[in-house]
């Protein structure tokens, strides 16, 4: 369409409706945006990543002023827009600033051959997966899926003319784009439950700004790729719930195999989904025959490509199902001197002395609360993101006064969605139907059980870290959205009005402090 005669606003009006079709396909929007950001901007070039940074912000705080500028109503597709293309520069601004040996996770580096990053370059090298004993080389235990779309990758970028060490950190691109695609899927689960307003801006927009989302789409281990299978595997588990055909169950089975296939724990979907395929099942008993088709042909996509490689590794190596690499006990951050109900229960001064306190070797510390090293690292990760020991700076002051506040209202935030989930359950105000409420209930018992399981047989720091159990930040988002819901409901009582304000008000907070802290960490 030719707008060189259009009036101004007959362009504003066709540059809104271009908008609304490219929204239409969030996914090729965002590979597409990653393409560009991968091979337009050389992140490892320092001295032009001010100009990036500035750049990026501007194209967003554009992009906003013209959602609102447009005469029409902003609707929460627009809104959603907003969001999702601020997460998505967040990350990017992230990753520009963050290199692939800056706050990873059992990562090591391209040059050296253990850890992911000795994984993926032995791919790369070798165009094979490694012959070795995965439990004697550390982090090669872990499913492939991961390794190779990274070695695959990386062998795209220098194949183009990319120099091997830029290639090495656009591996963050594939898991900036495993980070935003959670947006888009919390989207469209959000969707599903038809919430709206505020009940549906709050919850995703908690996700767009929520640290954990931006450190994990920084870190080029395999975590995030998991999640964003599970994340899908709950997406697709509803569609098919709603409408229980042939053509629908497939990406489940895709959805969960792939997880398997990044990481094993990418099984603790299976029960919740298990059981919404078995309750079809009981309540339309007389197409039984539709269903077994539809579980076989699910079995035949999902066991083999979520099993295989644990099933090579135990044919060829011995190696245990559900195998994980222990560390030596001799690490500082073994822990078994305490009690299971010191682990969950117990609490000292240490332990809020510093809201960064994961494990500090000079004083002997090491966390060992499985609850307080959740809430830290669900905002903070491992690490210390501002410098303590140089306060004096106002970067430094500013940025851990700002994480102080955001590890409260996280806290808050969180035990908000979850007594308001008891709440909801208790009076039967159910997400959709009973039926998918017990989904997300399961969802969030089996990770949450599994976890703690995994906490106390593997007593160490590093066990306790948030990245285990991020579908459980889905369940708490969704509940939150129904909660909003049943309160604007209810919003002639000053009671309600009162707690919907308070929600928003913690919630706009949360993200802004997660955003100005990420700004000013870089």
């Amino acid at each position: 369409m030719q707008t060189e005669n259009l009036s101004p606003q007959s362009r504003r009006e066709w540059f809104f409706a271009a908008l609304e079709k490219l929204s239409r396909r969030p996914y090729l929007l965002l590979a597409a945006a990653c393409i560009t950001a991968a091979f337009a901007i050389d992140v490892t070039a320092m001295s032009n990543t001010f100009l990036q940074v500035f750049s990026i912000t501007g194209f967003a705080v554009l992009t906003a002023i013209l959602c609102f500028t447009k005469k029409s109503k902003l609707t929460d597709r627009r809104v959603a827009f907003i969001l999702i293309s601020a997460g998505f520069l967040l990350r990017l601004v992230y990753i520009l600033y963050t290199t692939v040996e800056t706050r990873q996770h059992d990562v090591w580096f391209f040059s050296g051959k253990i850890g992911h990053a000795g994984y993926i370059r032995y791919i790369y090298d070798n165009l094979k997966l490694p012959d070795t004993n995965p439990m004697y080389t550390w982090q090669y235990y872990h499913a492939p899926l991961h390794h190779i779309l990274a070695a695959a990758w990386m062998r795209l970028n220098t194949a183009l003319g990319l120099s091997f060490e830029r290639a090495c950190e656009n591996v963050q691109i594939l898991t900036m784009f495993y980070s935003s695609a959670c947006m888009i899927i919390t989207y469209r689960i959000l969707n599903f439950f038809k919430f709206k307003g505020l009940a549906f801006i709050i919850p995703l927009a908690i996700v767009c700004f929520h640290p954990t989302f931006v450190i994990m789409g920084g870190c080029i281990n395999n975590d995030i790729l998991s999640v964003m299978f599970m994340f899908g595997a709950v997406w697709t588990a509803l569609k098919w719930y709603e409408k229980p055909t042939l053509v629908r169950i497939i990406p489940v089975a895709l959805c969960i195999g792939l997880a398997m296939m990044a990481k094993t724990s990418g099984v603790l979907v299976a029960p919740a989904v298990a059981f919404i395929f078995l309750i079809k099942f009981v309540k339309d008993i007389q197409n039984y025959k539709k269903y077994l088709l539809q579980f076989a042909v699910f079995g035949i996509i999902c066991v083999p490509i979520g099993m295989w490689w644990s099933v090579y590794n135990y044919i060829k190596w011995d190696m245990p199902f559900g195998y994980v690499a222990e560390l030596s006990k001799a690490e500082k951050q073994y822990i078994p001197q305490y009690s299971a109900f010191e682990r969950f229960f117990s609490f000292n001064e240490n332990q809020f002395s510093n809201i960064f306190q994961y494990g500090n070797e000079k004083i002997g510390y090491y966390e060992y609360n499985i609850f307080v090293t959740l809430f830290k690292t669900s905002v903070f990760g491992e690490s210390s993101l501002f410098d303590t020991n140089a306060m004096e700076t106002a970067a430094n002051f500013l940025g851990y006064t700002l994480c102080v506040c955001l590890f409260y209202v996280n806290i808050i935030l969180a035990l908000v969605s979850f007594v308001g989930a008891i709440v909801l359950i208790w009076k039967k105000k159910y997400l959709y139907d009973s039926t998918v409420t017990c989904f997300f209930v399961i969802l969030w018992t089996v990770v949450m059980a599994f976890f703690f399981k995994f906490c106390l047989e593997y007593p160490f720091t590093c066990s306790m870290d948030f990245r285990y159990i991020v579908p459980t930040l889905l369940v708490g988002v969704v509940f939150l959205g129904k909660l909003l819901e049943v309160v604007e409901e209810k919003r002639e009582k000053a009671f309600y009005r009162v707690m919907q304000s308070s929600i928003c008000v913690l919630s706009v907070l949360f993200c802004i402090m997660s955003l100005e802290m990420f700004f000013l960490l870089g």
